[in-house]
């Protein structure tokens, strides 16, 4: 990255090698770094909550949910009237789970989501180890909108960006 100097903060793995779904990967616990710039990448604004930490960008929310919370739609109240703030009713957006933490959550809540933000545009999940993709794959039959599960930050934000582009 040297010479460039458009950088803004990111997501970078500390590395460890992990066997998942029949691969070998190289991950662990995202830590903050910078990232070469690309459109809608810049944060506005972050925000900790009693659930977690949330990262609001132009067109994408990264939320990483505090370990142990139990999420439904009533814990979720105070990361709705955020992004309700930021992104009102007419802002396309996308939600990002960066599931570092192990947690539980109700996931037919995202049927109360579909009301409150019609200009949500995906969800995607970025899960670090079987059981969390196995969760991830039950959870998208709840969703009524383009959804993805990754791996990696990095690709969940590039999926985000193309599904805003076709909005």
């Amino acid at each position: 990255m040297t010479g460039d100097m458009s950088f803004i903060f990111g997501i970078k793995k500390q590395w460890h090698s992990l066997i998942f779904k029949n691969h070998c990967f190289n991950f662990d616990r995202p830590t903050l770094y910078i990232m070469s710039h690309k459109k809608n990448r810049i944060l506005i604004e972050k925000h900790i909550l009693d659930i977690g930490t949330f990262y609001f960008y132009e067109n994408f929310i990264v939320g990483e949910i505090v370990e142990g919370v139990n999420l439904n739609f009533e814990s979720g109240k105070e990361l709705f009237k955020l992004a309700q703030a930021n992104y009102k009713n007419d802002k396309p957006f996308v939600y990002i789970s960066n599931r570092i933490n192990s947690y539980s959550f109700i996931p037919t809540g995202h049927y109360k989501s579909v009301a409150l933000f019609p200009n949500l545009k995906g969800y995607a999940t970025v899960v670090y180890n079987d059981i969390n993709y196995r969760i991830a794959e039950l959870e998208q039959s709840f969703m009524n909108w383009p959804n993805g599960i990754f791996e990696n930050l990095e690709d969940a934000i590039d999926w985000a960006e193309d599904i805003l582009s076709s909005h």
